[in-house]
């Protein structure tokens, strides 16, 4: 498992081609997230918003398709034990 860190819309479809099942893509860029959910909707990775995006509460599907995390839950996420891959 990976923790892919996407800051940056032109960098997202390039990390989404890496990313593998059990992965986590935490977004931190209000542009990009739409175009990532709707691309790793049927994939099992797990799509985390910071909560103070102002995508947070916008268009939140009923299957939950991401979660809305805190930024002590973004610390959390990137000093685990798992490897971390920033995109810009």
């Amino acid at each position: 498992m990976a923790v892919h860190l996407i800051n940056q819309q032109y960098q997202a479809s390039k990390a989404m081609t890496l990313m593998a099942e059990g992965d986590t893509v935490i977004l931190t860029n209000d542009e990009i997230a739409l175009e990532v959910i709707a691309t790793l909707a049927d994939r099992k990775i797990t799509v985390a918003i910071l909560a103070r995006t102002a995508f947070e509460g916008k268009g939140r599907s009923a299957n939950k398709a991401y979660e809305v995390i805190s930024e002590d839950d973004w610390v959390r996420y990137t000093t685990s034990d798992e490897s971390v891959i920033s995109w810009g």
